[in-house]
């Protein structure tokens, strides 16, 4: 009979130092907020639709050939640009869907003297380009019928 060797003692578990609290740093605050937002939106909507399967849908949805969905859209295009261009009224209203507005903005010099209001220091003002801004309003049967809270 051999003879058996003793039973190794469990060696006792380091005792732990108590440690300061450590906070996340900004990257690890960033990552969890990141993935909350992640969880948050809904997963039906990951890719836009392109240019030509937007004119593939119309085609279908019409009974038209795709070549004639792109003649009527390049005529609603036109519309669009002389109604909102500089001889247009510059407002158009697509019925059911949405409402065009143009403003034009007027390009300012700069050089001008003016006094910050909250430090009261005086400043030279920059020269700004004119500009052109478009905006889209939806209108109201179009936003209802995308509204997704009830």
């Amino acid at each position: 009979m051999a003879k058996q060797k003793p039973a190794a003692k469990a060696k006792p578990a380091p005792q732990e130092v108590p440690s300061v609290k450590e906070e996340p740093t900004v990257a690890k605050k960033k990552t969890a907020v990141a993935k909350e937002k992640e969880k948050e939106k809904p997963a039906a909507a990951k890719n836009k639709m392109t240019k030509a399967a937007f004119f593939q849908k119309l085609a279908e949805a019409t009974q038209l050939k795709k070549s004639e969905v792109q003649t009527v859209y390049d005529a609603i295009l036109a519309i669009v640009q002389k109604e909102l261009g500089p001889k247009g009224p510059g407002e158009l209203t697509l019925p059911n869907l949405v409402k065009l507005s143009v403003t034009h903005t007027k390009a300012d010099k700069g050089g001008k003297k003016a006094i910050n209001r909250f430090t009261g220091e005086e400043y030279v003002t920059k020269p700004r380009p004119a500009k052109t801004k478009l905006k889209a309003r939806g209108l109201k049967s179009f936003l209802e019928s995308i509204n997704t809270k009830k």
